[in-house]
């Protein structure tokens, strides 16, 4: 029934023309039927139909069709308004809903319950003149004859191919006054592809089109249609107000349909709620009676407790007098027992020692009168030879020999031609070569001399093939197993030869090669490693560098510098050059140095006390001590070392901690009753400080003796400062130092993904009490959870980082790690802390597991509910295959839907390019802007930047191709958050290794991409390879920003730079006005890297080069040498993060004071 009264049809006429009145439009008062007003009698969800029910009443109204089919009908929305229609205007027509009422992929699939409810509703209704038909499309098609039916409605799976095939398959039947109603052509979404079968279909058959509620197409494929399907059908075509004005009548009358449908989805929702209201409310009242009857049990109760409680008072009384004389005594007898039992090991030890040294003795007198035999006799025998003549006339020999033999040493080649044996992971291939059949393929080396090559070595080898590039390394076992520190990187590619210098140790055990990180077919020929003397070193490194250079550098820089760089630039492959000789020139500390540290710690202007807080709990004792006597070697005098043990069950615990505290009244020492976990300690160890600044250690940690020292010098600089963190390495069981860890700046978006403040970690001691201290249930990275709720309550200005190593942290596989909490814990630990940081801060942000490693996180900020366009600048000229590939990524395969393309022609000239812009007509997203000056990169840009429509920007290459639909997505996220002026890309060259993660200023001059050539599931250094981070830089190859960011800082620098670091520049003034610049590595794209420009070395493009270069230098001048996101302790020779030979660093005892001793460390620094 309908839910409004009837009115006749010149009331519904009457109305509808005072409508048309008020709106002005011809072609609407043409158009318009008053059956458009009628009142749907179903609505229900879903509402993406609701809103062309109008529509439904008209097209019934006016095709007035003998036979009408819908194929799809779900809960029947459409189907029953045109049954409606149908029995409203009193039509004898046939209808049919076809539709197996069991869903598809893109609806969801369901039971039974969808059609009964259908059936319940229509068969009451329309079962005269309609049948529910549950089956197939296909299978429905018998059921018709040819040209039979006049209104089709196609509304089932909405992929192309279905749709395409529905459409093709019921053509046949439609009659001459047929019509076919198409839904969802206005969705471009997932795998939708009606909007695709539209675009083509609309060439061939007139048609109107619908784009609000997802859309919706009426095609005309009959002869003989009613006049007012060809006036519709000629509005489309005419196009201009009247097009809108039909379209908009269609809209609101939908949405009036919609709004009932909400209307009473709310209405059902408050009838639930209103009965659950009631159910709690009887509830409750029962519960309020039955508190009612606890509470008289209950004072009943408490009058007797009370009386037990008074008894129990005076037994507990004389029970605990009694427990503690017993304990007392207990005490005492235990002591006793100790006592005794460690007198009768030591006198027992002395027994021993004294038989073993009595037996030694008696060994040691018999092997001394022996061996004064052996000596008198050898004496006589050396005499006489000496003596003899033959001995004299051979010295010339001799000597020849020991010189021979020396020279050998610097100066020797022997080849091994080495065999490939496979150990795990990799086997033979049908074709040659192998195949890895897991992730970790691995060989043993075999060489034909029967012995394993050692020092210095050539390793070369010829890869023949590859089904993806190759990642090779080589382990050494030199009796200690295979170690990740005995790693040597080598070149990655596909094919090609391939020559690689390395030091092997002196002895070799065993050799490994692994050649990939993944499954790969590959062959591998020629592999064959040569020994060499450090004369040919040399040899080939002055042949490859003039000699003025090298022996400038030489007096300039010393030896050993001199050494570190020369291996450094004969092995480009390695992460970082050897550590241990960086320690030991530029991390190892000279008398000359401890007495500098010493004067500077008595100029201080001002000396801060540190509270070091240590948690401990079963610390292995050689490892406790280790850190104790650490804190105990600081230069710097004004500390307190706060411990908590967190009740230790070891008991060298206690007495080592009570040992300490007697040798320092600065050591201050709590046992916990119980084990609470390191929280709870540290809060414990907390309890004891007293100093104005925290430092946070682990119990088997160690510091270096001037960390606190460092930390001191720095607060004198920046008394102002809350948070400082360090650089760190790490110590094995026997303390040798590996891995260091050189850090960025502060880095907020970086904090996000792994906690790059521990180690060493100090906050001012009022900011902790601030932020609340170390929080329960955060066990594992509690650490973590602290720095984030300190970072809140301060501002980066005031976080400082210490770019020295000051902590050293202890890490192998027996590590005593405090109060041990398992991965997924501590991550989930993690999660939390971010999750609760992010709403504290008011910012709608998601925390997932990355996807490179479950250690860290991704944030994914959220998109506002109306997404803001963007406009993607895409510079070409020619080169059409690849602009194609780009232009149709950034179309098809992005999944953003509200953007625009400014294609940005700079002097094309062939044929193909102009014919694809032609194609490009009808694309109501794309524009093609013409710039006819010669190439600037910078003016293309900012041009176009001045024409979009959106507000935000992107910058893409025309050799960017997409890889992932949610790019965009990722990059728009970042870019709308107010702090964030720029965003950046991971990008990758065809092979789908790096190409761009991040830029990092100084390098190789101005400026370079660091982690290029890694294989894209690579951590890099420290993972930040896969990690989202706060930069200095990202490449405009793919640049993403608001406009008004843009527009703030003058666009690009189009005067003096045309070409080359145009980009750098814009990311600095970017960060000039407070602006953060982030790269994102969830952001995948390949690019071909200025595919369409050509190469840069003819004469005048190479001046054009230098001057770019020269600009940079002057315009930012030595800025470029400190990127606050990199560290100066790494190296601007190369792009890999490997050491400073030496750093760029001052050390803070040689600033001031102690000119000459500053003086000769300059020789070592910049």
């Amino acid at each position: 029934m309908d839910r409004t009264p009837l009115r006749s049809q010149a009331e519904e006429e009457a109305q509808v023309d005072s409508f048309l009145k008020d709106q002005g439009s011809d072609t609407l008062r043409r158009i318009c039927r008053p059956i458009t007003l009628l009142t749907p009698d179903l609505i229900t969800a879903p509402a993406s139909w609701l809103g062309h029910v109008p529509f439904a009443f008209w097209i019934v109204d006016a095709l007035r069709p003998d036979s009408l089919v819908e194929l799809g009908t779900h809960t029947g929305n459409s189907y029953a308004a045109f049954c409606q229609a149908v029995r409203h205007v009193g039509l004898p027509t046939s209808c049919y809903a076809v539709d197996t009422w069991a869903g598809d992929p893109q609806a969801g699939f369901y039971g039974d319950d969808i059609y009964n409810k259908l059936a319940a509703y229509h068969d009451p209704r329309y079962a005269g003149f309609s049948r529910l038909l549950r089956m197939t499309f296909d299978d429905a098609l018998v059921h018709f004859a040819d040209g039979s039916v006049d209104l089709l409605h196609i509304d089932g799976l909405h992929t192309y191919e279905a749709v395409r095939h529905d459409f093709e398959t019921w053509l046949p039947k439609m009659s001459r006054r047929g019509v076919v109603l198409f839904h969802d052509i206005n969705v471009r979404k997932d795998d939708f592809g009606v909007w695709r079968l539209w675009d083509e279909i609309t060439r061939d058959y007139p048609s109107f089109t619908f784009l609000h509620s997802n859309g919706l197409g009426v095609l005309g494929v009959g002869e003989d249609l009613p006049d007012a399907l060809h006036e519709l059908f000629a509005v489309q075509k005419a196009g201009g107000e009247g097009l809108r004005a039909v379209r908009s009548w269609f809209d609101r009358l939908g949405d009036a349909a919609i709004e009932t449908e909400t209307i009473q989805r709310l209405e059902e929702q408050e009838k639930h709620l209103r009965t659950e209201v009631a159910m709690v409310r009887k509830v409750l009242d029962d519960q309020i009676a039955h508190t009612e009857d606890l509470k008289g049990m209950i004072a009943t109760r408490d009058r007797d407790i009370a009386l037990i409680q008074g008894w129990l008072s005076d037994h507990q009384a004389e029970i605990r007098r009694q427990g503690d004389a017993l304990a007392e005594m207990a005490q005492e007898l235990a002591n006793r027992d100790h006592e005794l039992a460690d007198r009768d090991h030591e006198l027992a030890d002395r027994e021993r020692n004294l038989a073993a040294h009595a037996r030694e003795l008696v060994a040691r007198e018999q092997a001394i009168a022996h061996l004064h035999g052996v000596v008198a006799s050898r004496d006589q025998h050396i005499h006489s030879l000496v003596n003899s003549t033959s001995w004299k006339l051979s010295a010339p020999v001799r000597k020849l020999g020991r010189l021979t033999q020396k020279a050998g040493r610097f100066y020797r080649r022997r080849l091994h031609a080495i065999t490939l044996e496979p150990l795990h992971d990799v086997v033979p291939s049908p074709q040659g070569g192998y195949e890895a059949t897991g992730s970790d393929p691995a060989f043993l080396l075999r060489s034909d001399r029967g012995r394993l090559p050692g020092h210095w070595c050539v390793i070369s080898y010829r890869v023949v093939r590859a089904s993806a590039p190759l990642v090779p390394v080589i382990y050494v076992d030199d009796g200690n197993g295979f170690d990740e520190r005995t790693m040597i990187r080598l070149p990655v590619d596909t094919v090609g030869e391939f020559r690689q210098l390395a030091l092997l140790p002196q002895t070799v055990k065993a050799l490994r090669f692994d050649p990939a990180t993944r499954p790969v077919s590959f062959e591998i020929a020629d592999f064959t490693i040569r020994e060499i003397g450090k004369t040919n070193i040399l040899l080939d490194y002055v042949r490859q560098n003039q000699p003025g250079r090298v022996l400038d550098y030489l007096r300039r820089h010393g030896w050993q510098a001199t050494k570190q760089r020369v291996l450094q630039e004969l092995q480009p492959n390695r992460w970082s050059a050897d550590y241990k000789s960086w320690v030991r020139m530029y991390d190892t500390l000279t008398p000359e140095d401890a007495a500098a540290i010493k004067a500077d710690i008595a100029r201080l202007p001002a000396r801060p006390r540190f509270s070091v807080v240590m948690p401990v709990y079963n610390t292995p004792e050689a490892y406790l001590r280790e850190a104790l006597d650490s804190v105990l070697a600081q230069f710097y005098p004004d500390w307190e070392l706060c411990i908590a043990d967190d009740a230790s069950t070891a008991p060298h615990v206690t007495k080592v901690l009570a040992e300490y505290k007697a040798r320092d009244n600065r050591i201050k020492v709590i046992r916990r009753e119980t084990n609470g976990h390191i929280s709870a300690a540290s809060n414990s160890a907390l309890d004891l400080a007293t100093g104005d600044f925290v430092a946070l250690m682990d119990h088997d940690d160690r510091l270096p003796p001037h960390a606190l020292y460092a930390v001191a010098a720095e607060l004198a600089q920046h008394p102002d400062t809350d948070i400082l963190y360090s650089d760190e390495d790490k110590i094995d069981a026997d303390g040798e130092r590996y891995d260091p860890h050189f850090k960025s700046g502060f880095n907020l978006d970086l904090l996000h993904g792994q906690n790059m403040v521990n180690h060493l970690g100090v906050f001012r001691r009022s900011l902790i009490e601030q932020a609340g201290r170390f929080r329960l249930g955060f066990e594992g990275s509690q650490d973590y959870d602290l720095t984030l709720r300190a970072v809140e309550a301060t501002e980066p200005a005031r976080i400082r980082h210490i770019p020295a190593i000051l902590y050293h942290w202890r890490v192998f596989p027996d590590s005593s790690a405090f109060s041990t909490v398992e991965l997924p814990r501590a991550t989930a630990a993690a999660h939390k802390a971010l999750t609760e940081h992010f709403q504290r801060r008011g910012i709608d942000a998601t925390v997932e597991t990355s996807p490179a490693t479950a250690r860290f996180t991704r944030i994914r900020y959220a998109l506002p509910a109306k997404l803001p366009r963007v406009s993607l600048i895409v510079p070409t000229r020619d080169k059409v295959d690849l602009l194609k590939g780009c232009v149709d990524g950034l179309l098809h395969r992005t999944d953003y839907p509200d953007l625009e393309i400014l294609i940005v022609d700079n002097n094309s000239e062939e044929a193909a390019t102009f014919a694809y812009f032609d194609t490009l007509k009808d694309e109501p997203r794309v524009r093609v802007l013409t710039y006819k000056a010669p190439f600037n990169y910078s003016s293309i840009n900012n041009f176009a930047a001045a024409e979009a429509t959106g507000e935000v920007l992107g910058l893409i290459n025309n050799d960017i191709e997409v890889m992932e639909p949610g790019w965009l997505a990722e990059m728009v996220s970042h870019a709308l958050r107010p702090e964030v002026g720029a965003v950046g890309a991971k990008l990758y060259y065809a092979d789908g290794t790096i190409q761009h993660a991040g830029v990092v200023t100084g390098i190789c001059g101005v400026a370079g991409h660091v982690h290029k050539g890694l294989t894209r599931d690579a951590y890099g250094y420290f993972s930040r390879a896969q990690l989202t981070q706060d930069l200095s830089c990202v490449t405009a190859a793919c640049l993403i920003l608001r406009k008004e960011i843009f527009d703030e800082v003058g666009g690009l620098n189009s005067e003096k730079l045309a070409v080359a670091f145009n980009d750098v520049d814009f990311c600095l003034r970017i960060r000039e006005k407070g602006y953060l610049v982030v790269w994102t590595p969830f952001a995948e794209l390949y690019h071909l890297e200025s595919a369409s420009r050509g190469p840069d070395t003819a004469p005048d493009k190479v001046k054009r080069f230098m001057g770019e270069v020269a600009y940079m230098q002057e315009r930012w001048g030595d800025s470029l040498l400190a990127d606050p996101y990199y560290n100066p302790n790494l190296t601007l020779d190369a792009e890999n993060f490997g050491l400073a030979f030496p750093p760029r660093t001052v050390k803070p005892w040689l600033r001031k004071a102690c000119p000459e001793l500053r003086k000769e460390r300059l020789k070592e620094s910049i």
